[in-house]
């Protein structure tokens, strides 16, 4: 007969082992069960406490995998051998027990799911300036997946043939760490013009009538492929979004494409009209937006541009030219008539300045302020000259938007599309790296910053602007915290990024491919004419070439050193405009 305290012992111990086989947990990871590493098929599961438990494809995303197993261990995800237990490659690293009754959705091989990202502070005396819907899809300290699939007839059509305008139908999970969300029948195209050259693309999902993506319907897969730092375009936008200006806000996505890892992207909005009823009005239907216009550029053979010169009435010239009617009023008749009577203005406030005639500084501010946010506008073209942008409107009267507000019934400004910046793309360095704004292409020759910095209480708005950024944003002890921060948040995925075959095969900026030639005849979607920035360098435009098609480490890319002459290293960047600007301007 056992003694009493053995058999005390013996019941307690089978209690213990009956609560932790219902001390089960849900857990969850995203990964592919085929990829270049593995030639076959395999299946995803959990190691807990030296036993593995299957997990399974969801409903929600075939890269979703979930399943049961026991909490309260250190866990690992593995892959196994399709139909077996033979673990074929697993996390280097071991989870931390469960405390809750299922994990995040978590991915396969981060060692992290959420993680603390540092951003630039909103600067006090810029309030906003815009009624923002918030939308939770830009997760803020994670980084989503974006799961599309399509017949993959389609998807092969889309990446041979993408120097064409050609978009297909799909379907798109969300996942990120606490929820999912799905999209169905969307449009998917290649985006961009010069960036089809580039072998890992950027993208546009555009979401039918009746479907809405957090209140979006036009979302953007940007492509940092020209910046090893993966940080350049987000760090602008928030720039902005820290001196109040509206503009799209950004994050940071994987994408996945059916069965395939396309890589880490940045996520942006597409400004259209939904876009205007979630920043403008926040979110609130009905909205009557007006016009919204985007300034592009132009064209070498017409040698027109979008610099906002004024070209008469007809509108045939501007239709022509390097402006696009991205939004208009269902009762405008007359789309580009707010644009041409906009130049019109600027045209004769230079006249006027030029003329030598006086006008009381009260009434000139009054007349400005009539026609257009000027400090917005100030506020954008104070970070086009600290950002060395060498594809804005200053450098290249690219890559703008006016909106006429409706609430204001004035223009704002809105900037876009900011991959050059920070030292990185094929112009003089040491034209875009320049502290003398009065020296900055563009500054003196565009129409309306030319018109707006005559005002003398503009010129001193726009120099105090540049200052309080210096000291606010871009000083060094200020900046590189911030970039320091990105660096550890982003450095698990820039490795991944780094590994992944791309959808196009061969170099950047040479095409190549099974459709080489009707890619370039029937080319309908690069805007192959279009405008150069002021501080074009060829010989670092063919060095830029070369860069694009060889590695720069993501510690080069912001510590240095580089290697090449078409990027500064990003740490560097901030501290030679700092110290550049301190030395014209104090």
């Amino acid at each position: 007969m056992l003694p009493r305290l053995a058999l005390l012992s013996l019941a307690t111990s089978l209690l213990l082992s009956v609560s932790a086989k219902d001390d089960f947990a849900t857990y969850s990871v995203i990964g592919l069960t085929t990829d270049e590493k593995h030639s076959s098929d395999t299946s995803i599961g959990v190691l807990v406490n030296g036993q593995i438990y299957a997990l399974n494809p969801t409903d929600s995303s075939t890269i979703l995998h979930q399943g049961e197993a026991p909490s309260g261990y250190a866990y690992r995800y593995v892959k196994l051998s399709k139909g077996t237990n033979k673990t074929v490659d697993q996390e280097p690293f071991e989870r931390d027990p469960l405390t809750s009754s299922n994990t995040l959705n978590e991915f396969y091989g981060r060692s992290w799911t959420k993680k603390s990202l540092k951003t630039f502070s909103a600067l006090p005396g810029y309030p906003k300036t815009y009624d923002r819907l918030d939308s939770q899809y830009h997760a803020e300290n994670e980084i989503p997946t974006c799961h599309i699939v399509a017949n993959q007839a389609d998807i092969d059509r889309l990446h041979g043939y993408y120097l064409q305008d050609i978009d297909i139908r799909v379907n798109m999970t969300y996942i990120s760490a606490n929820k999912i969300d799905k999209v169905h029948d969307a449009k998917l195209k290649i985006g961009g013009r010069s960036s089809r050259y580039l072998t890992k693309f950027a993208y546009n999902l555009n979401l039918p009538k009746g479907q809405d993506f957090e209140g979006y319907r036009k979302l953007k897969f940007r492509s940092p492929a020209t910046d090893p730092s993966y940080m350049r375009e987000k760090l602008a936008l928030d720039m902005l979004h820290s001196t109040g200006v509206p503009a799209s806000k950004a994050s940071y996505v994987r994408l996945f494409i059916n069965q395939q890892a396309i890589g880490l992207f940045v996520f942006a909005e597409k400004y259209d009209d939904t876009w205007l009823t979630n920043e403008f009005n926040g979110g609130k239907k009905p909205y009557d937006y007006g016009m919204l216009y985007e300034g592009k550029g132009g064209s070498q053979s017409t040698k027109s541009k979008a610099d906002l010169s004024y070209h008469g009435d007809d509108t045939e010239y501007y239709s022509q030219s390097g402006y696009d009617i991205e939004e208009a009023p269902k009762t405008e008749t007359e789309p580009l008539s707010e644009l041409i009577s906009f130049t019109k203005f600027i045209d004769e406030q230079l006249k006027i300045q030029e003329s030598g005639q006086i006008v009381a500084d009260s009434t000139t501010l009054e007349i400005w302020e009539n026609k257009l946010d000027v400090n917005g506008f100030l506020i954008n073209m104070a970070f086009e000259f600290l950002n060395g942008y060498s594809d804005g409107y200053l450098q290249n009267t690219d890559n703008y938007y006016l909106y006429k507000d409706p609430s204001q019934d004035r223009f704002r400004w809105i900037s876009w599309d900011l991959d050059y910046v920070m030292g990185s793309g094929p112009v003089s360095m040491k034209k875009v790296a320049e502290g003398d704004y009065k020296k900055f292409g563009g500054i003196s020759i565009r129409p309306l910053m030319k018109a707006v910095l005559n005002v003398p209480s503009y010129r001193t708005q726009f120099e105090n602007h540049i200052l309080t950024f210096i000291d606010s944003v871009y000083k060094p002890s200020i900046a590189n915290q911030v970039i320091d921060s990105h660096v550890e948040f982003l450095k698990e995925d820039v490795s991944w990024d780094s590994s992944l075959p791309r959808m196009r095969k061969g170099l950047n900026f040479i095409p190549v491919g099974p459709h080489t030639l009707e890619n370039v005849i029937h080319n309908n979607a690069t805007g192959g004419d279009t405008s150069i920035p002021l501080a074009i360098s060829y010989l670092n435009a063919i060095e830029f070439i070369a860069r694009l098609n060889s590695k720069v480490s993501l510690e080069r890319a912001v510590n240095g050193k580089t290697r090449h002459s078409s990027l500064y290293a990003l740490k560097k960047w901030f501290q030679v405009k700092t110290d550049n600007v301190r030395q014209a301007m104090l």
